[in-house]
């Protein structure tokens, strides 16, 4: 079967090329499963079978939330925005056609989340509710870009700063680089600290002199030293102590006797 589009013919080989390439996800694989029994109907048939299964189930509330809350990509320009603005707003119209109602919809969600620091500027030039709204559209967008001296679409590490606020996480190759010269990569590659002293278990140790657990042989030379130390310290206090304490000599009466006379005699 073929069909007239504007005075073009379509083969059923053009209608699988045109919805492969036009379907996505599911509605892809649900039209290659039933391709052979799709293919035969008419477009305007397909587009009814394609809306009951894969048609928009939010009521017309919901969509207007949706389209009032849409925030603009870092990474789209305003042209883009705004045509993604309004294939959400046209799904309030019965057959998910663009319409005056629907674009005029997508408008006000742009003037408000394209560059929110400007929306009282943009409504200042911009008509909303107006029988030609791609027309406004037109000119906020290109307001925004004046304003902004570029489309809208920021450079790739700007826009990873404006999702998140921070810096882009280092990715894996950076992470498993080697290490600089004189860096260490784990715990085990790293050099003792001198200062630190590092006592050993003897929680196993048997001992040879006493026979316990938890010390060795060195335990008790270590304590016959102490003792030993401690002995002498003591002794050499204990002589000390009882060493005489040498005092003055006292003057005899010869000497007073021959100090008056030195004194009293005549220069």
């Amino acid at each position: 079967m073929e069909e007239d589009i504007h005075g073009v013919y379509l083969s059923e080989a053009a209608k699988d090329a045109l919805f492969f390439r036009s379907l996505t996800g599911h509605a892809r694989d649900w039209y290659r499963a039933n391709k052979d029994t799709l293919r035969s109907r008419s477009l305007e048939t397909l587009g009814r079978r394609l809306k009951r299964e894969f048609g928009n189930r939010l009521t017309r509330l919901q969509v207007c939330e949706l389209v009032a809350n849409e925030h603009k990509k870092p990474s789209e320009t305003y042209h883009q925005f705004s045509l993604r603005l309004r294939a959400m707003a046209a799904a309030t119209s019965p057959n998910g056609s663009e319409t005056v109602e629907s674009n005029n919809l997508a408008l006000s969600g742009f003037l408000v989340n394209a560059w929110n620091r400007h929306t009282d500027a943009l409504r200042m030039v911009v008509r909303e509710d107006s029988d030609d709204p791609l027309r406004e559209m037109d000119r906020a967008i290109r307001r925004l870009c004046a304003l902004a001296k570029h489309h809208g679409a920021l450079p790739v590490r700007s826009a990873q700063t404006f999702n998140t606020g921070k810096r882009k996480a280092p990715d894996s190759a950076s992470r498993d680089r080697a290490p600089k010269a004189g860096k260490y990569n784990s715990s085990s590659d790293r050099k003792p600290n001198p200062g630190k002293i590092t006592r050993k278990d003897y929680s196993n140790a048997r001992c040879g002199e006493c026979g316990e657990y938890g010390h060795t042989t060195g335990y008790h030379d270590t304590f016959v030293r102490r003792q030993q130390g401690s002995a002498r310290a003591a002794s050499s206090m204990v002589a000390t102590m009882q060493q005489p304490v040498p005092t003055a000599p006292a003057d005899s009466e010869e000497d007073d006797e021959q100090a008056r006379t030195v004194v009293n005699e005549p220069i």
